[in-house]
């Protein structure tokens, strides 16, 4: 939740259970999974970069300052 409230722009919470459709279009394999992905002008979306299973803190901070700052 932290990382949630740092970076409202990156983080959008995705429950496996409850759209699992959408977690095989993203294709989620494991959880926790962090996907970052790009938004065209067609609001098409193309994925930059993942992180796959529990992290340190430390990590979790380094994956998201390469992609935008917090607040």
């Amino acid at each position: 939740n932290m990382m949630m409230e740092k970076f409202p722009r990156l983080i959008r919470k995705v429950n496996v259970d409850k759209d699992p459709e959408l977690a095989l279009k993203i294709g989620i394999t494991a959880i926790p999974q962090l996907v970052i992905v790009e938004v065209g002008d067609d609001s098409e979306e193309t994925e930059i970069d993942r992180l796959r299973g529990a992290q340190p803190k430390a990590k979790l901070l380094e994956f998201f300052n390469k992609y935008g700052n917090g607040k």
